[in-house]
């Protein structure tokens, strides 16, 4: 089964922001592997699962049981945490605002979006971008 990296400290700022793969993708059925590349190049959608699993003859409800047993999450669940990784390496490596990164990531409601944050790596976008501007401080006087 696939895992998350779910690590709760600030110093978990500098873990990989992808999936840790405890299983080989290779194990897992083809048609999640489609869905899972789906997902990665244009985000999750109700319409798009259904469209995939269509294509490889499952109802979408079977298709997200396949996923979930495969990944360990819904493909609305890895969706969301591929968005709150990418927003997590955008305020550590870039100077835009924290608002406009939740937009290009597909948050449309701040609250959410920080609360989902936290959830999923422990500490708000503010900390982050603290702890991200500390260490690259400390970085450059060393």
């Amino acid at each position: 089964m696939t895992s998350l990296n779910t690590s709760s400290s600030l110093e978990s700022a500098d873990a990989p922001d992808s999936l840790d793969c405890s299983e080989p993708l290779e194990s897992l059925d083809g048609r999640v592997k489609t869905a899972l590349i789906l997902i990665q190049n244009e985000g999750y959608s109700k319409s798009s699962i259904q469209r995939v699993a269509a294509s490889v003859n499952l109802s979408a409800t079977r298709l997200t049981h396949l996923f979930k047993e495969g990944v360990g999450m819904s493909p609305r669940g890895y969706d969301k945490r591929l968005r709150l990784s990418k927003a997590k390496k955008l305020i550590r490596t870039t100077y835009l605002r924290i608002k406009e990164i939740e937009a290009k990531c597909g948050f449309k409601d701040s609250s959410r979006f920080a609360r989902q944050f936290k959830e999923a790596f422990g500490f708000t976008p503010k900390a982050c971008r603290a702890n991200a501007a500390a260490k690259q401080t400390a970085a450059s006087l060393s």
